[in-house]
């Protein structure tokens, strides 16, 4: 068996050269916060005064410190008897409104496993269309 001198040599300047601009270069560290099921985890709490107090205390933290947050909604969370909840919605524009951004986390945050993918599927694009069909909600996804 016939090594090719010329291919090796290659391929170790190119794996030093890659292996050392981290080095040479450096690598900005980031770190990504999400934060899932928004407006509110509500785990079946039903006052709207403590919800609304949890959720500034948390977004208010955020600002505060500078950190910059993706927010994934569920899209049945946003409405009430059908229609959107007002309440919910100002939520998630003061969200919007100090530069955090919003993303589309389904609609009724169905078990992957339990469903086929063309009924996640739906779920997701559900989801969008909760999120975008609602006036005024900033960002949507």
């Amino acid at each position: 068996m016939r090594i090719n001198v010329q291919a090796v040599i290659s391929w170790l300047v190119l794996a030093f050269a890659f292996f050392f601009s981290s080095f040479l270069y450096g690598q900005e560290k980031k770190v990504s916060i999400t934060f899932d099921d928004l407006p509110f985890i509500t785990y079946n709490v039903k006052d709207s005064a403590l919800i609304d107090e949890t959720f500034n205390k948390l977004y208010i933290t955020l600002i505060r410190h500078h950190i910059p947050t993706t927010g994934f909604v569920n899209g049945m969370k946003l409405y009430k008897d059908g229609r959107p909840d007002p309440s919910h919605v100002a939520m998630l524009n003061n969200w919007a409104a100090n530069g955090m951004d919003l993303g589309n986390h389904t609609f009724s945050h169905q078990d992957y496993n339990s469903h086929n993918i063309r009924e996640f599927s739906q779920d997701i694009m559900k989801g969008s269309s909760a999120i975008n069909d609602i006036p005024g909600l900033a960002n949507g996804s």
